[in-house]
């Protein structure tokens, strides 16, 4: 048996909520409920007004009114009528202080579940570690965390809550009338309901629909954007500026046709409900025409129905747009579930991994999930403190994956890389994580200083600690030269610093993280023969100092420094060299 939308999300988000979360909606929804009470409160104080105003001897027909009128002293009709209508403002006055305190207690709970989730979002992809990092859409990853959090809080949550707030209001109001006139609810109910129902059972399937397709769409907007921002010289070069506009062109497309339906949808059920409307205020009319007998009777109905419908009208538009966003909005639940019970603490805290000797890489294989090959194969081999080691061989011979394994990015299939006879596992990584650094082929760096881009993640930085990994990086010169030093803005992604500079950045920020071991994985295959032998001779510098340097190329003359070179072929460990030797085989 289906559950009712509105009991089927209670239950949902029962599920999906921590506890906090679920007693705070507790306390929100008491709130909301008194917001209710008060709302029927200041409109029911209106009846009495209308009552007297077409009848003055309602007063004294009225024991509360009557009891009012003398304790307060009244002796002139017109006196009681302003008084009442002061005292009437007062409360509505009141009531609407208080429904902004609990509407922003309720917005400051929904977006407080945003954040939650968003964070718990972000947690769940480091969770998943470095595979679906690099296999996953970057795009889509970045929607899942930001949007889909967001529209599950503001488009989920507190639509329903609202419907929870004007259902309470709704009810009261047509239990009121129910007490004054059961006739006049029956018959609103047999005229306005079946409009209601119809339109609902149309609108919730397609707006679902909708919602999903522009929460996809979404995700390929940004990959669009992204690849014509940071694609602006190859689509320039290769003449392809047509292509690429056509391909955000139909993304952007596909975004206004959904938008554009969702807005029509948003706006229907005012549309409805003015039609419903107006057949229910001809029935009443009927009713009062044919049926009450009256005129004052007549008029009294009339004026309990408009107060009436000044209230439900905006409660009934706001609760149908509610309950299709719900329907709209229940993917995100999908999104959302796997964040419920996720539980990712990182002890970076952890103390250095002890390394006084060797590492030592025993009869590791790799193999990628889903794939037959072996990327690596039975690779066995040591590196001693401070030895300058070197990892060469063609394109697709596993040394990435090699290096990803030893910097604790990918665990082994089979083996084990030990640390001083401590084998590298995920308790022990953070620790493993403070002595070991990686310059890459593209170091990434911060929209911020030179400075923030070294001390990556500081907020508080040692200054004497910068210089001195600065010298180390061969980057005084670079520093003296800019007009800030290191205070001098890169750019984004360091669009104001060149290859070889970015490389040293890197080096640097290894080393001011404390790096007792370099790891290089083709940090100067991308950059021109001399900026490369720059980079090189600046490693060379390096050697002087107790580091323990891996360096992984496939160009032989960036391996000048090391002590040992091992050559790779199809994941397997074919020989050992010494730099001479590689040099009269292969140059």
């Amino acid at each position: 048996m289906r559950k009712h939308p509105i009991i089927n999300a209670i239950f949902q988000l029962q599920a999906l909520l921590p506890k906090k979360y679920r007693r705070q909606g507790l306390w929100i929804y008491l709130q909301l409920m008194v917001s209710s009470v008060l709302e029927i409160f200041s409109l029911a104080s209106l009846i009495p007004l209308f009552a007297v105003i077409l009848d003055e001897e309602q007063i004294s027909k009225s024991k509360y009114l009557s009891a009012v009128y003398d304790y307060l002293g009244f002796t002139s009709t017109r006196d009681f009528i302003i008084f009442m209508g002061v005292a009437i403002f007062v409360i509505i006055l009141v009531k609407n202080v208080l429904y902004l305190l609990i509407k922003y207690a309720r917005a400051k709970y929904a977006y407080s579940i945003y954040k939650y989730f968003s964070a718990q979002a972000q947690r769940h992809l480091y969770a998943q570690g470095y595979l679906a990092l690099k296999s996953g859409n970057p795009n889509k990853l970045v929607r899942d965390i930001q949007e889909a959090p967001l529209r599950f809080s503001s488009l989920y949550i507190l639509q329903l809550l609202m419907l929870l707030n004007e259902g309470a209001v709704m009810l009261l109001i047509l239990t009121a009338i129910l007490i004054y006139d059961p006739v006049m609810v029956l018959l609103l109910a047999a005229v306005l309901l079946p409009g209601f129902l119809i339109f609902y059972n149309m609108a919730k399937r397609k707006m679902e629909s909708l919602s999903k397709v522009n929460h996809g769409i979404k995700g390929d907007i940004l990959e669009n954007l992204y690849q014509s921002i940071y694609g602006f010289v190859d689509v320039v070069l290769t003449n392809r500026r047509k292509w690429m506009f056509g391909q955000y062109h139909k993304s952007a497309d596909k975004l206004a046709h959904t938008q554009t339906w969702l807005n029509v949808f948003m706006d229907a059920p005012s549309r409805v409900i003015e039609m419903t409307m107006m057949a229910g205020v001809i029935s009443i009319l009927f009713y009062g025409v044919f049926v009450l007998k009256d005129p004052k009777q007549l008029t009294m109905i009339i004026a309990v129905f408009g107060m009436a419908a000044y209230r439900i009208l905006p409660s009934i538009n706001r609760s149908l747009a509610a309950l299709l966003q719900l329907k709209g909005n229940e993917f995100t639940l999908k999104i959302i579930e796997p964040l419920k019970d996720l539980h990712y603490e990182v002890d970076e805290d952890q103390a250095p991994l002890p390394f006084e000797h060797s590492i030592e890489v025993n009869n590791v294989h790799y193999q990628y999930p889903g794939r037959d090959e072996q990327v690596l194969s039975a690779v066995n081999f040591s590196i001693k403190r401070g030895e300058k080691f070197g990892i060469i061989g063609k394109s697709g011979s596993g040394k990435t994956t090699l290096a990803n394994i030893l910097l604790g990015l990918l665990p082994p299939t089979q083996g084990s890389i030990e640390v001083d006879g401590t084998p590298i596992e995920a308790d022990n990584l953070p620790g493993w994580h403070h002595i070991v650094g990686y310059v890459q082929q593209e170091n990434y760096l911060i929209n911020g200083s030179l400075a923030d881009n070294i001390a990556f993640g500081q907020e508080k930085i040692d200054m004497d600690r910068l210089m001195e990994v600065i010298e180390m990086a061969s980057l005084k010169e670079l520093v003296d030269s800019l007009p800030k030093g290191i205070h001098t803005q890169v750019g984004d992604r360091g669009s104001q610093v060149s290859g070889g500079q970015r490389q040293r950045v890197g080096i640097a920020r290894a080393l001011y993280a404390g790096a007792q071991i370099l790891v290089f994985d083709e940090a100067t295959s991308a950059l021109d023969q001399q900026t490369e032998q720059e980079i090189t001779d600046s490693i060379g510098n390096l050697a002087e100092n107790d580091i323990t340097m891996i360096m992984i190329a496939h160009r032989i003359s960036t391996l000048k420094y090391c002590d040992r070179i091992l050559e790779f072929d199809q994941g397997e460990l074919i020989k050992e060299w010494q730099y001479q030797d590689l040099m009269v085989k292969y140059v």
